[in-house]
Protein backbone atom coordinates (compact mmCIF):
# COMPACT_ATOMS: atom_id res chain seq x y z
CA UNK A 1 0.00 0.00 0.00
CA UNK A 2 1.52 3.28 -1.04
CA UNK A 3 1.82 6.15 1.41
CA UNK A 4 -0.97 8.66 1.31
CA UNK A 5 -0.26 12.15 0.06
CA UNK A 6 -1.44 14.87 2.36
CA UNK A 7 -4.02 17.06 0.69
CA UNK A 8 -5.62 20.21 2.09
CA UNK A 9 -8.93 19.60 3.78
CA UNK A 10 -12.19 20.74 2.25
CA UNK A 11 -12.40 23.47 4.89
CA UNK A 12 -8.88 24.64 4.04
CA UNK A 13 -9.69 24.72 0.31
CA UNK A 14 -12.85 26.74 1.02
CA UNK A 15 -10.75 29.09 3.12
CA UNK A 16 -8.21 29.48 0.29
CA UNK A 17 -10.96 30.12 -2.25
CA UNK A 18 -12.57 32.72 0.03
CA UNK A 19 -9.18 34.35 0.56
CA UNK A 20 -8.64 34.62 -3.19
CA UNK A 21 -12.11 36.06 -3.66
CA UNK A 22 -11.62 38.54 -0.80
CA UNK A 23 -8.45 39.85 -2.44
CA UNK A 24 -10.40 40.57 -5.60
CA UNK A 25 -12.80 43.50 -5.68
CA UNK A 26 -16.34 42.76 -6.83
CA UNK A 27 -16.47 42.41 -10.61
CA UNK A 28 -19.54 44.67 -10.77
CA UNK A 29 -17.52 47.60 -9.45
CA UNK A 30 -15.26 47.78 -12.50
CA UNK A 31 -15.90 50.00 -15.49
CA UNK A 32 -15.90 48.94 -19.11
CA UNK A 33 -12.52 50.27 -20.11
CA UNK A 34 -9.89 47.86 -21.52
CA UNK A 35 -7.83 47.88 -18.32
CA UNK A 36 -10.84 46.94 -16.22
CA UNK A 37 -11.87 44.26 -18.69
CA UNK A 38 -8.37 42.77 -18.54
CA UNK A 39 -8.62 42.84 -14.75
CA UNK A 40 -11.99 41.09 -14.91
CA UNK A 41 -10.58 38.39 -17.19
CA UNK A 42 -7.60 37.94 -14.87
CA UNK A 43 -9.86 37.67 -11.83
CA UNK A 44 -12.16 35.24 -13.56
CA UNK A 45 -9.13 33.18 -14.53
CA UNK A 46 -7.96 33.09 -10.89
CA UNK A 47 -11.41 32.02 -9.71
CA UNK A 48 -11.60 29.37 -12.43
CA UNK A 49 -8.17 28.01 -11.49
CA UNK A 50 -9.15 27.86 -7.82
CA UNK A 51 -12.37 26.05 -8.71
CA UNK A 52 -10.52 23.60 -10.98
CA UNK A 53 -8.04 22.88 -8.19
CA UNK A 54 -10.85 22.31 -5.70
CA UNK A 55 -12.58 20.00 -8.19
CA UNK A 56 -9.38 18.02 -8.72
CA UNK A 57 -8.91 17.61 -4.97
CA UNK A 58 -12.51 16.49 -4.58
CA UNK A 59 -12.02 13.91 -7.36
CA UNK A 60 -8.85 12.62 -5.68
CA UNK A 61 -10.65 12.31 -2.35
CA UNK A 62 -13.53 10.49 -4.05
CA UNK A 63 -11.14 8.10 -5.79
CA UNK A 64 -9.33 7.39 -2.51
CA UNK A 65 -12.62 6.76 -0.72
CA UNK A 66 -13.78 4.40 -3.47
CA UNK A 67 -10.48 2.51 -3.29
CA UNK A 68 -10.83 2.12 0.47
CA UNK A 69 -14.43 0.95 0.10
CA UNK A 70 -13.33 -1.67 -2.43
CA UNK A 71 -10.68 -2.92 0.01
CA UNK A 72 -13.24 -3.08 2.82
CA UNK A 73 -15.67 -5.00 0.59
CA UNK A 74 -12.90 -7.47 -0.23
CA UNK A 75 -12.07 -7.92 3.46
CA UNK A 76 -15.74 -8.46 4.30
CA UNK A 77 -15.93 -11.06 1.53
CA UNK A 78 -12.96 -12.91 3.04
CA UNK A 79 -14.56 -12.77 6.49
CA UNK A 80 -17.86 -14.14 5.15
CA UNK A 81 -15.99 -16.97 3.41
CA UNK A 82 -14.14 -17.81 6.65
CA UNK A 83 -17.39 -17.79 8.64
CA UNK A 84 -19.04 -20.04 6.07
CA UNK A 85 -16.10 -22.45 6.22
CA UNK A 86 -16.28 -22.53 10.03
CA UNK A 87 -20.06 -23.07 9.90
CA UNK A 88 -19.64 -25.93 7.42
CA UNK A 89 -17.02 -27.52 9.68
CA UNK A 90 -19.28 -27.23 12.73
CA UNK A 91 -22.18 -28.74 10.79
CA UNK A 92 -19.95 -31.64 9.69
CA UNK A 93 -18.87 -32.29 13.28
CA UNK A 94 -22.50 -32.14 14.47
CA UNK A 95 -23.53 -34.65 11.79
CA UNK A 96 -20.68 -36.96 12.74
CA UNK A 97 -21.61 -36.76 16.43
CA UNK A 98 -25.26 -37.40 15.62
CA UNK A 99 -24.32 -40.41 13.50
CA UNK A 100 -22.08 -41.83 16.23
CA UNK A 101 -24.74 -41.23 18.90
CA UNK A 102 -27.36 -42.99 16.80
CA UNK A 103 -24.95 -45.84 16.05
CA UNK A 104 -24.09 -46.41 19.74
CA UNK A 105 -27.75 -46.24 20.82
CA UNK A 106 -28.49 -49.20 18.56
CA UNK A 107 -25.72 -51.31 20.05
Amino acid sequence: MSGSKRKPSKAKMTEITQEIRSLLPDLKETKNNPEDLATQVYKLNLITCANMHTTALAQQASDQANSLLDKIKTQIGHMVAAINTATDSINSVNKAVATLTTHYKHL
